[in-house]
């Protein structure tokens, strides 16, 4: 399964949280660690707030090659069985009713 793949078949939210964390982190590096600091502890904060989306992105990583990857293929071995038993089912509900 190719990266691109992976990606498209997650869960929207997930790959929009990951859109606005690498959005916002490369504006902050790129932007606002030019500026000097416009309040005492800003410098500080502003590394907490740089791990936290870093972090996000992290996770965001983890999630699709361990979580998604093992719910996208468990999908692709059940679906044939599911599509072969469902059927015969279907049928006996309307026998039996």
């Amino acid at each position: 399964m190719s990266i691109i793949r992976l990606i498209k078949t997650a869960r929207l939210e997930a790959n929009l949280l990951v859109i606005l964390a690498l959005a916002l982190l490369i504006f902050k590096v790129l932007v606002l660690n030019r500026f000097a600091s416009f309040f005492f502890g800003a410098y500080e904060l502003g590394l907490i707030v740089e791990a936290i989306l870093a972090s996000v992105v992290a996770s965001y990583i983890f999630y699709l090659f361990v979580v998604h990857l093992k719910e996208y293929s468990d999908k692709s071995t059940i679906r044939p069985y599911i599509a072969k038993i469902l059927p015969r089912y279907l049928e006996l509900a309307r026998v039996s009713c």
